[in-house]
């Protein structure tokens, strides 16, 4: 921070998983580049510290499906730059109706490493929760590769990996309040302290922040919602070679987490509108309905105690993430809409926000 009244090469707002894969992959891009990573909180403690960190190959959309297929290449270079990336992989199995059998493989991914096809019902889910039961007219889709980050570390390894290359600055604790057009295409950015920057690119990624009705910065598109994202932890103990077993028709999936003896029941809450403050948040009365009323279809939970969490994430009309400028100033972005999949999506998204970035810095 000694050239501190110099310009930024880029800035980029927020360190959660798709803002930190930003910093780090525009300056594995332009190692000349000065950019400075900025964060209201530690790194990774945003809408990333509540998320399942599973990778599946599904792609509802085309542009979701072409950032799956991209996030799943993206991930592999970094798994082999990264030796301690906290990446595994396990295999998943996808239930659906009979009569969605062909659509719901229409929309798998297929790769080097997942070839989709159906598959048999009692092998596939051998290795389910205990007592896994699956509903009369149900097809079982398998050979299918996902991923899963087996602890809190991903987004510290990653900010490690950029903060080793010189001209990298994380500051934590510090909130931008104020982004505005500095002229010759460069941003002024504000903190919450009066400290001041500029820079002749900025990335606003703000995760569920870029739909709040709260949101302090001006001239972000106000295009997107807020939804809650709502899991259940189910204490059965896993075995260490379990899939995740993903229930298509219903929206939700079981995701083994050995490592805490239990699995992670992730579910569709229709909560929309709501603020990014954990605080506020809860598993409501309306949410154990929706998950018990899919998970007992599948799984015998009584006299199990039943914990879970919840937090939020930005939504788009369509559900698809985007790289959107902001009008009002040039060289500024704002990039996100995970749609609650911003893991999985994170790689290829931030990518295309370096593309942006770079067109900027050039006049394009």
């Amino acid at each position: 921070m000694d050239r501190a009244r110099d310009p930024f090469d880029l800035v980029v707002v927020g360190a959660g998983i798709i803002g930190t894969l930003v910093a780090l992959l525009a300056k594995r891009h332009h190692p000349g580049w000065r950019i400075a990573l900025v964060d209201r909180s530690l790194a990774g403690h945003g809408a990333t510290l509540y998320s399942a960190f599973l990778d599946v190959p599904l792609g509802a959309t085309p542009v979701r499906r072409a950032l799956t297929e991209r996030s799943r290449v993206l991930y592999q270079q970094l798994r082999a730059e990264l030796p301690d990336l906290p990446l595994r992989d396990l295999p998943a199995v996808f239930l659906t109706s009979e009569a969605r059998v062909q659509e719901r493989l229409d929309g798998l991914v297929r790769d080097a490493t997942s070839a989709p096809r159906r598959v048999d019902a009692a092998a596939a889910l051998a290795l389910a929760p205990p007592g896994f039961r699956s509903p009369e007219g149900t097809a079982v889709l398998g050979e299918v590769r996902a991923a899963r980050c087996t602890g809190p570390t991903l987004v510290t390894t990653l900010l490690r990996a950029f903060l080793a290359r010189p001209g990298s600055v994380c500051l934590e604790g510090v909130e931008v309040v104020r982004v505005s057009a500095e002229g010759d295409g460069a941003q002024r950015l504000t903190a919450h302290d009066g400290r001041e920057w500029v820079a002749h690119r900025t990335a606003l990624c703000l995760g569920p922040w870029l739909g709040s009705t709260r949101a302090a910065l001006a001239d972000v598109p106000r295009h997107w919602r807020v939804k809650k994202i709502t899991a259940l932890h189910v204490p059965v103990a896993p075995h260490p070679d379990a899939p995740v077993v993903y229930l298509l028709d219903d929206e939700a999936f079981l995701l083994p987490q050995p490592e805490h003896g239990r699995f992670l029941f992730s579910f569709r809450s229709e909560h929309w509108d709501c603020e990014p403050e954990a605080s506020a948040l809860r598993i409501d009365p309306p949410d154990w309905t929706r998950a018990r009323n899919i998970l007992e279809r599948y799984l015998d939970v009584r006299g199990l105690e039943l914990g879970g969490r919840v937090f939020c994430d930005a939504y788009s009309a369509d559900t698809d993430p985007s790289v959107e400028p902001l009008a009002a100033v040039p060289g500024a972005f704002a990039v996100g809409g995970g749609a609650g999949s911003g893991f999985r999506l994170a790689p290829a998204l931030a990518e295309r926000a370096v593309h942006a970035l770079e067109a900027a810095g050039t006049g394009r």
